[in-house]
């Protein structure tokens, strides 16, 4: 009679570790903050995205700027456009750009990125900001 309970937990137990090993690996995998401009300045909006990523209606991600909450994507989102969000600094200075992603309840690493922000200049080519859907009148 204790043959079948140790059977059925046996069992059990080998259901457990095949959904373990067939999980997808994307918590092993380390990704990469991408950001769009070469120069970054207060008030040009610029796109931060996590470089290759899957596309997983099941992952969602949150970006912050210096430990505040900037924007986040959630599974829908991530499967139309990928995990990026708008930024735009508010201040000068070093800005330290961090993501997290959710997968299956497994926490994903995103290497974080520390950019410098002038606190005037152009924001042209820099990905954004009003300059990228206003023409310049300077000609």
């Amino acid at each position: 009679m204790t043959a079948r309970p140790l059977g059925a937990l046996a069992v059990g137990v080998a259901a457990a570790a095949a959904v373990v090993t067939a999980a997808p690996q994307a918590a092993a995998e380390t990704y990469t903050l991408s950001l769009t401009g070469s120069t970054h300045v207060v008030g040009c909006t610029y796109t931060l995205s996590i470089e290759g990523f899957p596309k997983n209606p099941l992952s969602s991600g949150n970006f912050a700027d210096n430990g505040k909450a900037i924007g986040s994507v959630n599974g829908s989102a991530n499967m139309l456009g990928g995990m990026k969000v708008s930024w735009t600094p508010k201040t000068a200075g070093a800005h330290e750009l961090t993501a997290s992603v959710g997968y299956l309840s497994a926490a994903v690493l995103v290497t974080p990125r520390t950019v410098d922000v002038a606190a005037t200049g152009s924001c042209s080519g820099g990905g954004g900001g009003l300059s990228s859907i206003i023409p310049s009148i300077s000609g």
